[in-house]
């Protein structure tokens, strides 16, 4: 994943979709410590066999700093479907935010792309994404 991660403690991943789960197997393969959290606590298919999760609410910092307990690092990879984002993302980013702010812990978050469209390039722009791309957002 390119990133050098902050310290050999416990690594926390906040979210267990494709993103979060990307990030857990490249902190596995540095050779560190991981535990996922998701709403429900269970584990599907790209979850990285070694790593445990437990059910927690983002959005309640409470709950996730019980579930974050020894942490040195949390790793914000929550997302929702764009049609839920305004409802839901502010309360979830205020938990997030909060809990690492109780906890003293370094928080590193995942940058959405949708705003690039559905993952899909639109022409003239057949290239990789980067800065220069036009921002062309998804409808809900």
């Amino acid at each position: 994943m390119g990133f050098s991660s902050q310290g050999s403690g416990l690594h926390i991943v906040i979210g267990t979709g494709p993103a979060g789960c990307a990030t857990a197997r490249a902190l596995v393969a540095q050779g560190l410590s991981v535990r996922m959290v998701s709403r429900s606590g269970k584990r599907h298919a790209l979850v990285p066999a070694s790593v445990p999760v437990v059910a927690a609410d983002a959005a309640d910092p409470a709950s996730l700093r019980q579930a974050a307990q020894g942490a040195s690092v949390l790793y914000q990879c929550v997302n929702v479907p764009y049609q839920h984002w305004a409802a839901c993302l502010p309360s979830i980013q205020r938990g997030i935010i909060r809990a690492a702010q109780d906890l003293l812990r370094a928080l590193l978050a995942d940058m959405v792309m949708e705003a690039h469209g559905s993952g899909r390039i639109q022409a003239p722009s057949a290239g990789p994404l980067t800065s220069t791309v036009p921002v062309s957002p998804m409808r809900p």
